[in-house]
Order: C-alpha cells, then structure tokens, then sequence
C-alpha cells in the first residue's frame, strides 16, 4: 500500500487524507486557502433571509399538507354517502328513478329514460318477425341518421 501511495500524486495523496475517517483534522485547514468550503454560503447576508423563506416555505407546506388531508377526509366522506345513495349498477339500474315526494316527476323521468332508449318501438319490433336483408337494412338506415345528425349537430357548434 505504501509501495502505491508514494508512486500517486501528492493531490490524490491529500485528497485521501481527507476522506479517511480516523484522522480528526479540520478540513477546512487542509483546503488551499483560494478555495471555499461547500458548506461555507457565498453571501453571509443572505443566509438569514434564506432560512426565514425556508421556514416560511416549510410552514406553507405544513398546511397544504393539512389542507390535503382535509381535502381527503372530505372526498372520503363524500364517497360514503354517494356510494350509500346510489347502489353499484345492475341490469335495473338505467330503468330505475327515485320515487321522492313527487310521483308525478319521477314518471316522467321514466318516460324519457324509455324515449331515449326506444324501448316501445323494439318492443313493438319483437311482436313479428323481421326478414334478415330487411332488419340489415333497416338498422344500416338508423346507423346512417344517427351519424348525419352527429355530423350536423358537430357543424352547429
């Protein structure tokens, strides 16, 4: 190990000492005197302005971090309740209105849940049979208005 010290530079030499952790030597001593420590600040003046901004700093995140946990318990809470008044879907689920006080609104949420989904015309189509070129037929006619009236509907806005 000797053998191999002598034969490295002198600055890898110092640099060795420096970083061996038996030795308690200043190392601010053995720096050449041009050079500042990395912990030393450039500007001793603006180390106290630095450290308020960080506490300052620190303070803000301390509340935004309350605020996120307050923010959470909300959401959680509000999570309970709509998870408790709407159940999970089932195949009743896009035909089921809440029946409140008023009956007669609830009816007609019905009805347009079953306008939009043209339940009475497919029930009206399952009464007699509908040849297969005629169903293809018609269903490729729907599929083209429903587009055209997608497309117009797009050039509106």
């Amino acid at each position: 190990m000797q053998r191999l010290v002598q034969t490295l530079p002198t600055s890898f030499r110092v640099a060795h000492n420096l970083l061996r952790p038996s030795l308690p030597v200043n190392i601010a001593s053995r720096l050449p005197q041009n050079i500042r420590h990395f912990a030393a600040p450039s500007h001793p003046g603006l180390t106290k302005e630095l450290n308020d901004k960080t506490i300052s700093h620190l303070g803000n995140a301390v509340k935004r971090q309350e605020s996120l946990e307050e923010r959470w318990r909300q959401k959680s809470k509000q999570a309970l309740e709509d998870a408790a008044n709407r159940p999970p879907a089932d195949p009743y689920a896009g035909r089921t209105v809440r029946v409140g006080k008023d009956v007669a609104d609830a009816y007609r949420k019905l009805e347009t849940i079953l306008q939009r989904n043209r339940v009475r015309p497919e029930l009206k189509m399952t009464q007699r049979h509908e040849k297969k070129g005629v169903k293809r037929r018609r269903l490729s006619s729907q599929r083209w208005r429903e587009q055209f009236a997608n497309e117009v509907s797009l050039v509106r806005l």
